[in-house]
């Protein structure tokens, strides 16, 4: 009996430990919100700066196809980063329960004593299944919401493993909020990423609205960001179609170096059809080289980075 009693004792506390270890698997598991940023043609103002710092920085543009690369990439960043940042926050705790397939957290209410959430994750082959949800405080019988959810493999790096994320910023709307709170995030994200090696980004938003203050309507967008090999530079190409009666539509296909330099060539249902633009690096605050659409013709082609004229490849759901 004292040997059984024993045995049980010990095969307890390896459970308890294999628990233990699984959640520190989720959180190596979870992306690092730098890990799976798209890039742009403007630097970062610091290697640690946050998605905010990112968009509080934001210089201005000579060419206009180099600014939206960059508020089409800090549009999809923003929700990432809001929703990672949550994330991360949860899973720095201890869970409430685990067992050998799941860990839980929750319900709680959160700081503002506003709403109350719940996180659940499960193991899913070599990684995690979560649900991030939530309900108001104000309407205890209203059930719980999805707000973030994900399937998520980790890495030889811990942040930097691939996998899958689903947000929805209207049901977070949807909750308490105190009083001056603004939604800055719209509609519903879905992204891919591989972080392994050189980053992967696909994204698919419907009803998102650009973080560019100049052109803040709501739109359906895919994205699909592929970083250089090595570091410095990437590829943005980006489909987007505004949520008016007559809706318009844009194909976008950026290309940059390691200092900023770029081109971007588009296809639009308004005139021109197709028009391709150069930019200057960074130093030269993204100066106009070239601009195929404009009357008289500015700049030569043979000033651009990249050649020759790449269209985007992505079409809308």
């Amino acid at each position: 009996m004292r040997t059984t009693l024993a045995l049980a004792v010990v095969l307890l506390a390896a459970c308890a430990a294999e628990v233990r270890t699984d959640v520190e698997g989720l959180r190596a598991a979870l992306p690092d919100e730098a890990a799976i940023r798209i890039g742009s043609p403007a630097p970062p103002p610091s290697p640690e700066a946050t998605t905010a710092e990112v968009i509080a920085a934001a210089p201005a543009f000579g060419s206009g196809y180099a600014r939206t690369t960059f508020w089409s990439a800090a549009t999809v960043n923003a929700g990432l980063a809001w929703s990672l940042g949550r994330l991360r926050l949860v899973v720095s705790l201890p869970p409430t329960s685990c067992d050998e397939l799941a860990c839980s957290w929750g319900p709680w209410i959160d700081r503002e004593g506003l709403n109350v959430w719940r996180l659940v994750a499960r193991h899913d082959g070599g990684g995690w299944a979560f649900n991030l949800d939530a309900r108001p405080g104000s309407a205890p019988s209203t059930p719980f919401a999805p707000i973030v959810a994900g399937v998520i493999q980790r890495g030889a790096l811990p942040g930097r493993g691939h996998g899958s994320l689903q947000m929805d910023f209207e049901a977070a709307a949807a909750l308490d909020h105190p009083p001056g709170w603004q939604q800055e995030d719209f509609g519903r994200l879905e992204i891919q990423y591989d972080a392994r090696a050189a980053l992967r980004v696909d994204a698919t938003a419907v009803g998102v609205r650009s973080r560019d203050p100049e052109a803040p309507e709501p739109v359906n967008a895919v994205y699909a960001f592929r970083a250089a090999e090595g570091g410095g530079g990437g590829e943005l190409q980006l489909a987007v179609e505004t949520l008016e009666a007559a809706p318009t539509t844009l194909s976008l296909r950026s290309r940059w170096d390691g200092a900023g330099a770029g081109r971007g060539d588009a296809v639009s249902s308004a005139e021109p059809a197709s028009e391709s633009e150069c930019w200057g690096d960074a130093a030269s605050s993204f100066a106009l080289v070239y601009d195929s659409g404009a009357s008289p013709l500015v700049g030569s082609e043979g000033a651009c980075a990249f050649l020759p004229a790449l269209a985007a490849t992505l079409t809308l759901p």
